[in-house]
């Protein structure tokens, strides 16, 4: 049974609670988790990194009032959209290695964390 849930999809599992309705709402609920974090993340991170460097930030800013702001999250929209939209682009492997990058980036970024918080000035 377990094969065959896997073989056919994780759309059945929703099917007691959906019912033929359920590749649907899973569909559904992917679209809006990409859309939430195709734009959340890129505002997270340059957000974080405008911090990080003492720029200002934030969107209630104005263009001039924070410039490194909006020109990261723009910069990092656009490098998103072109890394989607390349014809024959491995997305899957490009999903694959972006996490392998991520885990491998995390512990860094944890101590450096640490330290900027233990740090007393």
């Amino acid at each position: 049974m377990g094969y065959r849930l896997k073989k056919q999809g994780c759309s059945l599992a929703l099917k007691p609670l959906a019912g033929n309705l359920a590749s649907q709402v899973f569909a559904f609920g992917l679209f809006i988790a990409s859309i939430f974090s195709a734009t959340i993340l890129p505002l997270a991170t340059a957000f974080y990194v405008c911090e990080a460097f003492g720029f200002e930030a934030g969107i209630d800013k104005k263009w001039d009032e924070a410039k490194e702001f909006f020109s990261l999250y723009t910069g990092i929209l656009v490098i998103a959209v072109i890394v989607i939209l390349l014809p024959n682009a491995p997305l899957i492997k490009i999903s694959l290695w972006s996490q392998v990058l991520n885990g491998i980036l995390l512990p860094v970024v944890l101590i450096c964390m640490i330290i900027l918080v233990n740090t007393k000035r």
